[in-house]
């Protein structure tokens, strides 16, 4: 080692029993997110649920999969028989699992699981609990096979047991074989077993009755008289919420439960109530479509909504304008005057002075045809002057629909009618979802046949994602392994030397392990610079920035951390010195705009952690003039 570099040495060796001393008290990294949650996730979607229900739990295993949805304050068990690898059919979906309406928030989360039957129990436990749960009770349900379901309210001294089925003692005895483990299990876990266990029958109402009931009071009562209504929706509503408003007259026998549906959804609306509004509505109008009236009422709850929710305003307000749209559609398709009140509402949101057939025609019919992969509906959408360009509820636009699913020939009739492969896409890339999944085995033309048209129309291939991140980086960051999917975008001319927001370089990225090696040799071969710098991190207004040499040093040495031992160098550290990396680029500097030659510094006291001389001579050798005096 040349002479003038031994303090500077010394010195840093003098810092190891410091840095081993760190590095073995510092916990593992943390995982950024649940890798296994997420493959569940996508592997249980395969799975339907009634809409609107979302999925708060599930598991499946070879035998069958097990799934709650969850509606508001209601819970759904279900049950599917696995036949084969990819075919399944529905075995039973319970009844309507209530939690409490009057405790329930739709801003809580509940935490629920699920205890299937075992040793010749006949009842599935799902329970649930939130944050707000008082210690020392549990909630949950029983649920039998074939979907009958009993409510279970416990603490240690009663479990009241309810269900709209008599209880005899054979299902009493199978009751309790199935509490006797779940009131102590997650996420109950009561401390003992309750003293006593009292089971109730409740005979379930007539729904269908017992709405026309509530809902006849209410519309008799003059709306003058507030306080009186509020009482009578706040019965009809507390009615609903225990039940499944679904299975009101479920076969349409009753026209008549359909105006009292869409009176309910209408009052909801008016009560501030605009979820469920949105959601009654939503019913009313899945099972009659034609029925006018409820596109105003519900376009109406999702304009308020709108005003509730920031992050979903843009959503609320593109459903609720294609629903005024409809509105307004039917009635002049009938040649019904629209009220002037209702006209001024709806013109204010469309920003239009005059409904005619323009401003009502819906925008939103040709994402439903793409959705259902019908070619000629979407020719039909264009030719009737739909705007190839125009974006959904989701801020997606045609061309991005039809990519993600894959459609080239829907792709070609969009392009064709004018659709912009280089517009605007609410953060994604057209190309990104262009490109073939690794499991494609067809010829390279084919497989890339929908990249290249959108290439070919003007589609960037260094587009930004969202976060400011180049395709080529978030491909070769977590796609790594579809290698003709990264020289691809190379050959059609993706930059080398792109960086992510932060300033990161593709280099950063594809030496970040030795598996990715290769298509940094591609990366070189066409230009990148292997000393590309970004600031890393402050130390006060000075940036430290961070060369791939400098991040390779970074890592930990593996291994047991002893004095006496010596690590073994990083294959990242010696690819990079072989490929002409400089030490001296990078480190800490004055300036922000560009790195200063003071990277020999940090190389070196990050170096000495491996305990390899040679590792020091070679970095000394490598730095290149000028470079900043080292520190002593």
């Amino acid at each position: 080692m040349p002479r003038r570099f031994r303090p500077a040495v010394t010195r840093l060796f003098g810092a190891v029993a410091l840095a081993l001393v760190g590095m073995a008290a510092s916990p593992p990294p943390a995982m950024a997110f649940d890798v296994g949650a997420v493959i569940d996730s996508i592997r249980l979607s395969r799975y339907p649920l009634r809409e609107p229900e979302r999925r708060v739990w599930g598991t499946e295993n070879v035998r069958d999969a097990v799934l709650v949805g969850q509606m508001e304050n209601r819970l759904y068990l279900y049950r599917y028989v696995r036949e084969g690898a990819k075919t399944f059919k529905l075995d039973f979906r319970s009844q309507p699992l209530v939690i409490d309406p009057e405790g329930w928030k739709a801003s809580r989360e509940e935490n629920v699981a699920v205890r299937s039957p075992r040793a010749g129990e006949a009842f599935y436990w799902i329970g649930y609990a939130d944050r707000t749960a008082s210690a020392g009770k549990a909630t949950g349900f029983l649920v039998d096979d074939k979907g009958e379901a009993a409510s279970v309210n416990a603490d240690k001294q009663l479990a009241v047991v309810t269900s709209s089925r008599p209880w005899d003692e054979a299902r009493r005895a199978q009751a309790l074989a199935t509490l006797q483990a779940a009131l102590r299990d997650y996420p109950t876990r009561l401390d003992t077993f309750p003293a006593q266990v009292r089971f109730e029958h409740q005979t379930a109402p007539d729904v269908t009755a017992t709405f026309r009931t509530l809902h006849q009071v209410a519309r008799a009562i003059p709306r003058a008289k507030t306080a009186e209504f509020d009482r009578a929706l706040s019965d009809l509503r507390r009615f609903v919420m225990s039940q499944d408003y679904r299975e009101i007259d479920p076969d349409g026998k009753d026209a008549e439960m359909l105006i009292a549906l869409n009176d309910y959804g209408f009052w909801l609306a008016e009560s501030g109530d605009t979820a469920q509004a949105d959601r009654i509505l939503t019913d009313v109008l899945r099972r009659d479509p034609s029925r006018t009236a409820a596109y105003l009422n519900r376009a109406d709850a999702r304009w308020k909504q709108r005003e509730k929710s920031r992050e979903e305003r843009a959503y609320y307000e593109a459903l609720a304008r294609e629903d005024y749209r409809l509105y307004c559609t039917k009635r002049l398709a009938a040649k019904e005057t629209i009220p002037g009140n209702i006209a001024t509402r709806i013109g204010a949101a469309l920003e239009v002075s005059t409904l005619d057939a323009q401003a009502c025609r819906p925008r939103l019919a040709i994402f439903q045809a793409i959705q259902a992969n019908d070619l000629e509906a979407v020719r039909t959408q264009l030719a009737g002057g739909q705007d190839p360009n125009g974006l959904n509820e989701h801020g997606r636009s045609a061309l991005s629909v039809a990519v993600s699913r894959k459609q080239l020939e829907m792709v070609r009739v969009l392009l064709d009618a004018g659709a912009k492969a280089d517009g605007p896409d609410n953060g994604f890339s057209l190309v990104a979802s262009a490109l073939p999944d690794a499991k494609d085995t067809r010829p390279a033309a084919e497989r890339y046949a929908l990249a290249d048209i959108l290439i070919a129309a003007g589609a960037p291939v260094d587009a930004l994602d969202s976060n400011g991140t180049p395709l080529l980086m978030r491909r070769i960051s977590y796609y790594s392994d579809s290698k003709d999917n990264l020289v691809y975008l190379l050959e059609k001319g993706a930059n080398p030397n792109a960086r992510e927001k932060n300033g990161r370089s593709l280099l950063h990225a594809a030496l970040q392990t030795p598996k990715n090696f290769w298509f940094a040799e591609k990366l070189l071969a066409r230009g990148a610079d292997i000393n590309a710098a970004y600031t890393r991190m402050y130390y006060g207004n000075s940036p430290m920035w961070e060369t791939p040499l400098l991040e390779a040093l970074r890592e930990s040495p593996s291994g047991d951390l002893t004095p006496s031992a010596t690590y073994a160098v990083p294959e990242r550290v010696t690819y990079a010195l072989a490929h002409g990396a400089d030490p001296a680029v990078g480190g800490y500097g004055a300036s922000k705009q560009a790195p200063d030659r003071n990277g020999l510094n940090e190389g070196l006291s990050l170096a000495v952690r491996y305990l390899q001389p040679d590792l020091i001579d070679q970095l000394v050798q490598a730095a290149r003039p000028p470079q900043a005096p080292l520190s002593t």
